[in-house]
């Protein structure tokens, strides 16, 4: 069970959705290796090991941050978590290799959508409380995930759906 937080202030808040992202973020390292493991497309693989490179990182950043403010991570992402489960899901139902590309891009893009709002909010958080620094770190992470949300779109766009629209035939 969960230890219970009170949140009486802005900082209180700052603390569980940091802590809740890192998780979030610990738990799609775990996951990642999975997914990536089944791609056919070459281009899609590498914008996703670039996003796997870029997720380490943050997480990297964020645990430093933790020790450097002697707290615990105090929540977790069950958001991040049924995201997860729900792209295992998906591409457990997946006909072809084309398919399971589409699938996979649509669903990191989803994850990557809700992780570029967390980070946003976080960064607007630290930037109230006076934490530039801190705020910056929350900032490139939301840099890093629209850049990859972006080569996500262009790929689905050239590549990946065009080759995901012909049925599979058996």
């Amino acid at each position: 069970m969960d230890k219970v937080h009170s949140i009486v202030s802005l900082n209180d808040l700052l603390a569980l959705e940091a802590s809740r992202i890192m998780q979030g973020e610990k738990e799609l390292i775990q996951a990642l290796p999975t997914w990536l493991h089944r791609i056919t497309s070459s281009l899609l693989r590498n914008i996703l090991f670039q996003y796997q490179s870029y997720i380490e990182h943050h997480a990297e950043e964020m645990t430093n941050y933790f020790i450097k403010q002697s707290e615990t991570a105090i929540g977790k992402n069950r958001v991040m978590r049924a995201l997860i489960d729900d792209t295992n899901e998906k591409l457990r139902h997946c006909a072809d290799a084309e398919i399971y590309d589409a699938c996979l891009l649509a669903a990191v893009q989803e994850i990557n959508h809700y992780k570029i709002s967390i980070y946003g909010t976080v960064t607007a958080y630290f930037n109230e409380l006076g934490q530039r620094d801190t705020a910056s770190i929350f900032l490139r992470a939301e840099k890093d995930e629209k850049r990859i949300d972006e080569q996500l779109s262009i790929q689905a766009h050239s590549d990946i759906n065009e080759l995901a629209k012909a049925p599979v035939i058996k």
